[in-house]
């Protein structure tokens, strides 16, 4: 196997992470919006907004810092699929084996 194929599958698995991370992340952003209260309260610690195209819920600590995990691992798994894609285009280019 050469090395373009060994990084091509690599890639085809971070694009699929990285699908799988934006599909929590969609999930996770249905539910909180059906879920949580549009005003905040201070005494549950729902005080973090959640903006979905102009619909404002509030998130506890833990849900927001869900929230952001989820969107972090999606631009960050994807970055690096796309950093690998272009490596592996040099590959291709390249001939390498």
């Amino acid at each position: 196997m050469s090395q373009w194929e060994k990084t091509a599958a690599v890639e085809k698995i971070l694009f699929g992470l990285a699908f799988l991370a934006f599909a929590i992340l969609f999930s996770l952003n249905s539910h909180y919006l059906s879920s949580c209260p549009a005003n905040p309260s201070v005494q549950r610690g729902q005080i973090y907004p959640l903006d979905n195209h102009g619909k404002i819920v509030y998130l506890t600590k833990t849900e927001n810092n869900k929230i952001l995990f989820a969107e972090d691992s999606f631009f960050g798994i994807l970055l690096l699929g796309a950093g690998l894609h272009v490596v592996n285009w040099g590959l291709r280019k390249l001939n390498v084996s």
